[in-house]
């Protein structure tokens, strides 16, 4: 570059002080963003940087009226919370009232087979219409149904499966969430995050309607489980207990009376034939005298803390007099102290760690004229191979002991 309004000096030639006297200044060089603009550079960086990210995230956000509470949920890294700033939030019990009555009144039926619901919309299965069989899908965001479509599966047990979502008890679900939280905890899922609540009826012969809480971290996901009342089921805390105690924890008494009690209250009837604890387990044969068909012989599963499953068995109506039983007839104070027993009889016969593996109740042939006598049987096993039952009285006295 030459100075400015001068002769260019000879290439081989010196400068002058006459050159030198005549040169003007040049302007000064810019020294870039900056300097213009005060900044250290570090600082600069880091406003650059956020201007990026703000630009980049939050740009969808800034229309909203919560644009600030946006920017600042993503610097946290909370940016999944950002999208319940615009939205009727469905974990909270309001905004989900509103949203139900809403689709109420949009479809005019609260019938539905099966419900889906995130933290701002919510998935339904629903007839197609009032008395239908069939079934679509709706979508609903902000207490509106945006979208309508045949469900691809079709319900298997249409009249089954229905229910009204005004069946559950949705204050109380959603005042035990932090109680299901703690339960996730319990299962190992370290800061669990609730992203879905599941609504259908379950599985079994009683369809009862079920909710289920899923919880997230970055590394898995676990279920809790809850009914229409909103509190969580008892196999949720059965599952919490040590897997030790799983295999026991019916041949307590509080915990054997509790199970045949609640069948008891499920059936109406206290008549059975048979009574086979499993230490985890029940399976209680209830008879019924009287029904819509007759007598019937219900076997009812009970496990993890309440009934789970009960299925009609054959036979009922022929099932005899003089096989049946009432539950009163069994003294179950005796039964911790029976375990005992039965377990020190056959370390006696030279079993290794014998251990309790069922308790079967029922009348039994001790005799051939003798009359059915009402009898209790704990079976005992051990790592040795030594096996067998010892038999008592319902009043708690031995009987005998049938070993190897």
């Amino acid at each position: 570059m030459y100075l400015l309004d001068s002769t260019p000096p000879h290439p081989q030639g010196s400068l002058t002080s006459s050159d030198v006297s005549s040169a003007k200044e040049l302007p000064e060089r810019s020294h870039g963003f900056f300097a213009r603009h005060h900044m250290r550079p570090t600082l600069a960086v880091i406003l650059m940087v956020a201007a990026f990210l703000i630009g980049g995230l939050g740009a969808p956000f800034l229309v909203s009226p919560h644009a600030l509470e946006h920017v600042k949920l993503i610097i946290e890294g909370r940016s999944n919370e950002a999208i319940t700033l615009d939205h009727d939030y469905l974990f909270e019990a309001e905004p989900l009232l509103d949203t139900f009555a809403s689709i109420e009144e949009q479809l005019g039926n609260s019938q539905v087979f099966d419900l889906h619901i995130s933290q701002i919309w919510m998935r339904a299965t629903i007839p197609t219409s009032a008395d239908a069989d069939t079934a679509d899908v709706i979508s609903v965001e902000d207490q509106r149904v945006n979208d309508r479509q045949p469900a691809l599966i079709q319900p298997s047990d249409p009249s089954r499966d229905r229910f009204s979502f005004n069946e559950v008890d949705w204050g109380s679900v959603i005042a035990h969430i932090p109680e299901a939280q703690n339960v996730a905890t319990a299962k190992g899922l370290s800061e669990p995050i609730l992203t879905a609540i599941r609504v259908q009826r379950d599985s079994t012969s009683f369809a009862r309607i079920q909710i289920t809480l899923t919880f997230d971290n970055p590394y898995g996901n676990v279920n809790v489980r809850l009914d229409a009342n909103g509190e969580l089921l008892p196999i949720e805390y059965f599952e919490q207990l040590p897997e030790t105690d799983h295999q026991t924890l019916r041949y307590s008494q509080e915990q054997f009376e509790n199970a045949l009690s609640q069948i008891v209250e499920t059936t109406g009837s206290d008549l059975s034939t048979r009574v086979i604890n499993y230490g985890d387990r029940l399976l209680v044969n209830s008879y019924i005298p009287s029904g819509d068909s007759g007598p019937s012989l219900t076997e009812v599963d009970f496990r993890g803390g309440r009934i789970e499953d009960s299925r009609v068995l054959d036979g009922g109506a022929q099932t005899t007099p003089d096989a049946i039983f009432t539950l009163d007839e069994v003294t179950w104070s005796t039964a911790d102290a029976n375990i005992e027993c039965a377990t020190q009889e056959f370390a006696a016969l030279g079993a290794s760690e014998p251990s309790v593996s069922r308790i079967i109740i029922e009348r039994s042939m001790v005799g051939i004229d003798e009359p059915l006598a009402l009898l209790v049987r704990i079976y005992v096993d051990s790592p040795d191979g030594i096996s067998g039952y010892v038999e008592f009285a319902p009043d708690g006295s031995l009987q005998r002991v049938a070993g190897p």
